[in-house]
């Protein structure tokens, strides 16, 4: 009996505590990455990390140029279950990265050009093992000044660096942190 009570107990653990969606951003198809631009739709300038501020950031990092005003912001990522199991995804929150941000939505990926690629509005999904989803996140955000600085002195806002993805399995209910690729912003010397 305490044999069966104690294989109970395990195996709700091994239920409870089941996390099989990636810890680390890893692009495995294309060139998922971010867009920027005016409300008007000029898209801003860019550069990346390694032939700018390459002590501060990882190599990779894209660096736009960050508009004055309110401007658009959209990236993709993809939520990668790693595990055997299939996950149900209930929902993807808005992550707090410290900046004032507005129009927040999440859809799913649909193959266009930027700032397009946003298709069907994020509904919840069954997500099979080993397998992945791309999902679209755009939002609008408004300058800011007051930020960590650059080596010339300007603001450096960071985007999003995870998502708050929750899901289910087996009737429990997780919400876990999914990396995304890095990006920043050089903010401009007036907003």
């Amino acid at each position: 009996m305490v044999v069966l009570a104690l294989a109970v107990v395990i195996a709700v653990h091994s239920v409870y505590s089941y996390n099989p969606l990636a810890q680390s951003w890893q692009q495995s198809k294309g060139e998922w990455g971010s867009y920027v631009g005016t409300i008007s739709g000029v898209k801003a300038h860019f550069t990346t990390a390694s032939t700018q501020l390459s002590t501060v950031m990882p190599m990779a990092t894209v660096v736009w140029n960050e508009p004055t005003g309110k401007f658009v912001v959209q990236f993709e990522t993809e939520i990668n279950n790693t595990g055997s199991h299939a996950v149900h995804v209930v929902g993807i929150g808005e992550p707090s990265f410290g900046y004032v941000v507005s129009d927040y939505r999440v859809s799913f990926y649909r193959n266009a050009a930027f700032p397009h690629e946003d298709g069907t509005s994020f509904h919840p999904f069954t997500l099979a093992g080993h397998s992945e989803r791309i999902v679209t996140v755009s939002y609008s955000q408004f300058c800011t000044l007051k930020a960590p600085l650059s080596v010339d002195g300007r603001a450096l806002p960071s985007g999003p660096t995870v998502l708050p993805v929750t899901y289910s399995f087996l009737g429990f209910t997780h919400t876990d942190e999914v990396p995304v690729a890095p990006f920043t912003f050089i903010a401009p010397l007036h907003c």
